[in-house]
């Protein structure tokens, strides 16, 4: 039986992508937590996916511990099973791919222009995040696609089993200013249905919302006042953007 101060929820599942993407799923799960007595609704699931091997996000706390059955959740993060690692160093990878293996890949990632710029190897490593390159954030989730699918899967059917809905809505959010998430939100769209329709959920329906360049305006590490940055990053947003029309 549901818990009185728990609420009732749709069937959903957020997704998180890159570091806008987890801070954003780690404020629902906190908000989830604060009105439902620190339980999460059975009908829903948060996953946030990143490059960054360790997970430094932390919300709210206040310097109080998490009390069962109250509005004090103590600092909230996702947890072992709601962020998933899908980083690694994928130089070895792009130097495969520049001498002819794994075509699929190579049609869209040009390594021969990015080895020929003989990169620091901070951006071929990938357990720091995607350094705002969208194609080696695409990468990432070519390279951990398996451990990618199995997450996706276990939250799907965990939803179906929970509410044995037919139906699901699929939140995907992140920035479309970086690496990780420009890199990732369409091909996650698609996986993310499919998976839904294989578990039962065959109503399933998909929702973006990603932060555009202007949300970072007031973000001093970002410094999009300098002319050459902003460039850059209207540049990233807007190649970003065109993968809707193709």
């Amino acid at each position: 039986m549901m818990p009185d101060n728990q609420i009732r929820a749709n069937p959903s599942l957020i997704i998180g992508l890159g570091g806008t993407g987890v801070k954003t799923a780690t404020q629902i799960k906190k908000d989830l937590l604060e009105i439902s007595g620190n339980l999460l609704p059975g009908a829903v699931r948060l996953l946030g996916f990143d490059t960054e091997k360790v997970n430094r996000v932390r919300v709210g706390g206040w310097g109080k511990a998490r009390q069962p059955g109250s509005r004090s959740t103590g600092p909230v993060q996702l947890e072992a099973g709601e962020y998933v690692y899908i980083g690694k160093n994928v130089r070895a990878d792009a130097e495969r791919i520049r001498n002819g293996e794994d075509s699929h890949i190579g049609g869209w990632w040009n390594v021969r222009d990015y080895l020929a710029q003989n990169l620091p190897e901070i951006v071929w490593n990938l357990d720091e995040g995607a350094g705002r390159y969208r194609q080696f954030g695409r990468v990432a989730l070519c390279t951990n696609i398996t451990v990618f699918q199995t997450m996706l899967t276990s939250a799907l059917r965990t939803i179906r089993q929970q509410t044995n809905a037919e139906g699901v809505a699929i939140h995907v959010v992140g920035s479309l200013a970086g690496g990780t998430g420009a890199g990732l939100f369409i091909d996650v769209a698609h996986i993310a249905r499919e998976i839904a329709q294989s578990v039962g959920l065959k109503q399933a329906k998909v929702f973006g919302y990603f932060a555009l360049v202007e949300a970072f305006e007031g973000t001093p590490a970002i410094r999009l006042n300098n002319a050459i940055t902003r460039l850059d990053f209207d540049a990233r947003g807007y190649a970003a953007l065109r993968e809707l029309a193709r």
